[in-house]
């Protein structure tokens, strides 16, 4: 059995005489990739939690459920959410679980590319003006990420 989780866990540090941290777990929409309609999320949490929540998937740990919703796994995910800068002192975002492969925008702007769930991801904000930003993370399914390399394989592997 496979279970691909979308994890999400992001924290705003202000790096000022000491550290702060503003969590940044409210106020997360989520889509699939395609889909125009953006749906509430809560961060952190599990892109199978939220289409639970939702009504969208019937419970994924009953029965036979896992298998019914093996397409999840393959398809890309959005989260957003918006976030202010308060002053202009060094301030990062740091992501504490981003499963797996992830691309990290504020307005718009690439910030970086994650590529592992088991490390923290920091990113700097010194480039951002103050006031309110939007915060973009898309998630790439690890399928799609994989498959160039699955397809130039010399032989086909039973797993995929």
């Amino acid at each position: 059995m496979k279970l691909f989780k979308l994890i999400l866990l992001c924290t705003l540090v202000h790096f000022a005489q000491g550290q702060m941290k503003q969590l940044l777990h409210s106020n997360w929409e989520f889509k699939m990739e395609g889909e125009k309609q953006w749906r509430e999320a809560k961060v952190p949490g599990t892109v199978h939690q939220d289409l639970m929540r939702e009504g969208l998937i019937e419970n994924i740990y009953f029965e036979n459920n896992e298998q019914r919703y093996q397409w999840i796994e393959e398809k890309n995910w959005t989260y957003r959410c918006r976030f202010n800068l308060k002053d202009q002192s060094k301030q990062s975002l740091v992501f504490e679980g981003l499963d797996t492969y992830a691309e990290i925008f504020v307005d718009d702007s690439l910030l970086g590319s994650c590529t592992n769930m088991f490390r923290t991801w920091e990113f700097d904000l010194s480039n951002f003006s103050i006031g309110e930003h939007q915060l973009k993370v898309v998630f790439t399914s690890p399928y799609t990420f994989h498959q160039k390399e699955v397809k130039a394989y010399p032989r086909e592997l039973a797993a995929g």
